[in-house]
């Protein structure tokens, strides 16, 4: 039955089927992705870039969050951030107590002793290296050579990736900050010593990944980076067994010519050697004995991306580019 005109309508629902033609949606730009509504009861959390990674937030938020979304929008994200995969890999930095802080290999809790701590410096170290001269003060490092460290470590090395070289450098700046802090020890007095790589290597590969990690790690401590070290054409280490690495690598390395007299007259400072992979060891100790014979009274420390521990055998070379890591 048709209703009177005087009585009163019902109110019309507009997003009922029976409202006849649904309203065309707003025009967005730029297009927004879809997502599921956020729950009214859950409490709005940080995005998971730049938790529990050690990871310094961006200068300026907004600006790295439209970038981020003009990527993901319209250009499409072809390799995630280093935060957002540590994330997705639940991988954190090494604490300091996880390995020896003379010898860089890990150990379990109370296995080895700081030599900050030690009242007597032979007693220091782990079981590995307690007693045994070393010709570096101190390692500092960010993890073991496996997993998502290995893979940042190749894609900066033969990938040219010098933006994930910057933030991976951050990180390791980050843990030698806090060991400076420990120590005492002002930043101001310090320089950053990349291992050199020979210029025909360099060109290869169009990228000095040491210098593209020390960018990062200079960025965290405010520790300026000075190439002093250069280095003469040898086989690569990767295709050599442990013995023979000493051997090649020995005399390998000089102060430059540029660097001799800053060299000379830095003394009283503390040069940190930066380098991605640490195995044997001997590459670190031809840069130790350059940097020794040009400034006998400087202290020395050792900073690496990784370890790569049980390197007793050779690395295999038919590994790929991966072998070419290891020092």
């Amino acid at each position: 039955m048709p209703s009177r005109p005087d009585q009163p309508q019902a109110p019309i629902d507009p997003n009922s089927e029976s409202s006849g033609p649904p309203r065309p949606q707003p025009f967005l730009w730029p297009p927004q992705p879809t997502r599921p509504p956020a729950a009214a009861s859950s409490p709005a959390t940080p995005p998971a870039t730049y938790v529990g990674v050690g990871l310094p937030p961006p200068r300026f938020p907004r600006l790295a969050a439209a970038i981020a979304q003009i990527e993901e929008t319209w250009l499409g994200v072809t390799s995630p951030t280093l935060s957002d995969r540590a994330v997705e890999a639940s991988w954190n930095p090494d604490s300091a107590s996880s390995y020896c802080p003379r010898c860089g290999l890990s150990v379990g809790t109370y296995e080895a002793l700081d030599p900050l701590d030690a009242a007597i410096p032979s007693d220091a170290g782990c079981r590995e290296c307690r007693g045994k001269p070393l010709p570096w003060d101190r390692f500092v490092r960010l993890g073991i050579y496996t997993g998502l460290l290995r893979e940042v470590v190749l894609e900066v090395k033969f990938s040219r990736r010098r933006t994930l070289g910057r933030q991976i450098g951050a990180l390791l700046g980050t843990a030698i900050k806090s060991e400076l802090t420990r120590a005492a020890i002002d930043p101001a007095r310090c320089t950053l010593i990349p291992i050199p790589t020979h210029p025909v290597r360099r060109f290869l590969r169009g990228i000095d990944h040491t210098v593209a990690i020390c960018r990062g790690v200079t960025a965290a401590t405010g520790v300026p980076t000075r190439r002093l070290l250069a280095r003469a054409w040898r086989t690569p280490q990767s295709q050599l067994s442990q013995a023979r690495r000493r051997k090649n690598i020995k005399g390998s390395m000089r102060i430059s010519r540029s660097a001799r007299a800053l060299a000379r007259a830095a003394d009283t400072h503390i040069y940190i050697i930066i380098d991605d992979v640490r195995t044997t060891g001997a590459t670190l100790r031809e840069a130790c004995r350059a940097l020794s014979a040009a400034s006998p009274k400087a202290g020395i420390w050792v900073a690496t991306l990784a370890s790569a521990e049980n390197t007793s055998k050779s690395v295999p070379a038919s590994e790929g580019p991966s072998t070419l890591m290891l020092t």
